[in-house]
């Protein structure tokens, strides 16, 4: 399921996906683009991965992805991050 989640922002759900397809799923994505625009070389994907955890709500899937999303764009962009259900971060 992918659905608009910002300005340019998007959120993809990946039921019962583990992280390496997942991150498989956003090299994919950077190859498409990639090959899609190739004179448009400041266009990039980064990508926020937050798995679904037995004791979750929707707002601390959502705070966890945008917390790895925040990461990806803080390492340079033009990669994938994932926020663990027990970072230090956001805890409190």
């Amino acid at each position: 399921l992918v659905t608009r989640f910002g300005w340019e922002e998007f959120a993809v759900i990946l039921p019962e996906t583990k992280y390496q397809d997942a991150r498989k799923a956003h090299q994919r994505a950077q190859q498409a683009l990639a090959a899609c625009m190739q004179e448009l070389h400041e266009v990039t994907i980064s990508s926020g991965l937050a798995e679904l955890d037995l004791d979750d709500d929707s707002l601390g899937l959502s705070k966890r992805a945008e917390t790895a999303l925040a990461k990806a764009r803080q390492a340079g962009g033009n990669c994938v991050q994932l926020q663990h259900v027990n970072d230090p971060e956001l805890a409190g």
